[in-house]
């Protein structure tokens, strides 16, 4: 099972260019408790736009070896927990980025827009049954405060 800020492979729509990497944006609860993850999608293209979440290597454990690496912000997807490609990655984003990276979504992403109220309800009560049944079904890491 993924982490949360884990980066793992993921196939993802041909039009899309099918398998990239994605940042793991909910918990291990919801894939428990659902069997999918959620996530958004990665690409080493510099597409500069609003969209884009530039990622350096100072943002993630290990450093990636690419020249570009952006999280696009609007392309959020949910993922069968199984769907792992592989985790050849083996990296995870840092807290910080990761914050950073929740409030793009959320400032491009209107129906995203309660993304932060979720975390932060989730981090309250972990086992709350209306959050775990909430539309959404995106929670953070306890301490992650976005």
């Amino acid at each position: 099972m993924a982490n949360q800020r884990d980066i793992v492979e993921v196939v993802f729509d041909s039009d899309l260019g099918g398998n990239h990497p994605a940042i793991i944006l909910s918990n291990k609860l919801v894939q428990e408790i659902e069997g999918y993850f959620v996530c958004v999608m990665m690409t080493s293209h510099n597409w500069d736009d609003e969209f884009s979440f530039v990622i350096t290597d100072d943002m993630v454990m290990n450093p990636m070896g690419r020249d570009h690496c952006e999280a696009r912000c609007h392309l959020i997807n949910f993922v069968p927990t199984d769907a792992i490609l592989r985790n050849s990655h083996r990296n995870q984003l840092r807290i910080e980025p990761f914050k950073q990276l929740i409030k793009k979504i959320v400032t491009i992403q209107p129906p995203y827009s309660n993304l932060a109220e979720i975390f932060n309800l989730y981090h309250v009560s972990t086992r709350s049954k209306s959050i775990r049944n909430s539309a959404q079904k995106l929670v953070s890491t306890p301490g992650c405060g976005v």
